[in-house]
This record gives C-alpha cells, sequence and structure tokens, in this order.
C-alpha cells in the first residue's frame, strides 16, 4: 500500500511541476518581476516546501537532525545531477551558456551558504547557541537575505 501512495505523491508531483513551471513563467511576464527573480524566489521556495515539511517533521517530532540535513544537502546535489543531466541530453550549447547571468550571483551565495553549513558542521562542538538555536542559524538568514535582496537588483 505505502507503495501505491509514493507513486501517487509522485504522479502529482510531475504533473504539478510542468503546471508550476509554466505558471512561473506566466507570472514573471505579467508581474515583470523577470524570470531570474520568479525562478530564484518563487519557484525555489515553492519545490523546496518538501523540504521544509520533511526537516521540520524529522527534527521537531522524531528528534532526527541527520534526517533534515541529509533531506536538504541531498536535495541540492540531486538538483545539480538534474542539471547534468538535462545538459547532456540536450542538443547543441551547454544549458549554463543559455542561463542568465544572474544566476552566477545566485550561484555564488548557494557557494557561500552551503560553505558555512560545511564549515558550521565541522566546527559544531565550538559554536555556542542560545536555548536550542546555534549562532550559526541567524547567519544563514542573513545571507540568505542578502542573496534575495541581490537577486532583485540584478
Amino acid at each position: 500500500m505505502i507503495w501505491i501512495q509514493f507513486a501517487a505523491c509522485t504522479a502529482i508531483i510531475l504533473y504539478s511541476g510542468t503546471r508550476l513551471s509554466l505558471y512561473g513563467d506566466v507570472i514573471a511576464e505579467k508581474s515583470g518581476l523577470g524570470r531570474t527573480w520568479i525562478g530564484v524566489i518563487l519557484m525555489a521556495s515553492v519545490t523546496s516546501l518538501p523540504e521544509l515539511v520533511t526537516g521540520i517533521s524529522s527534527v521537531a517530532i522524531y528528534n532526527l537532525p541527520n534526517i533534515a540535513a541529509g533531506d536538504v544537502l541531498g536535495s541540492c546535489m540531486f538538483n545539480l545531477l538534474i542539471l547534468a543531466m538535462l545538459d547532456v541530453k540536450r542538443n547543441g550549447s551547454p544549458i549554463s551558456a543559455l542561463a542568465h547571468q544572474g544566476h552566477v550571483l545566485t550561484a555564488a551565495f548557494g557557494i557561500l551558504l552551503l560553505g558555512f553549513v560545511a564549515t558550521s558542521i565541522l566546527i559544531s562542538d565550538l559554536i555556542p547557541a542560545i536555548g536550542w538555536i546555534g549562532l550559526s542559524s541567524p547567519l544563514f538568514i542573513l545571507i540568505y537575505v542578502a542573496a534575495m535582496r541581490n537577486c532583485l537588483s540584478v
């Protein structure tokens, strides 16, 4: 029964993802916000909701922080694998040559954030916490807000 539920969820996600791409493009065109910004903010937020729910439930309900970290970091790696596979299947120029230059800034902030995550995991014993919140978490939020602010101006 669990496999049938998993297959049904997968089918819904596949259908919704194709519609989401189309409607994200329509929103970008009608709002004038631009495809890069809609992709970085709106599409990334919506498609990251499963990671958000998995992360919250694994930590808050089941006390499994490794599942939360593995889900988010594994999702980043899998998304890059998807880009690589799309690039292999595409005829003509690489996808990176066709992407808007504004994504360079987004990628740089992504690298910065992943570097801070890796560093905070490595030195977690040395980073103080206020209650249950590690001091690295506000830094992640500040970098993310700065990235989104800068991506809006591109």
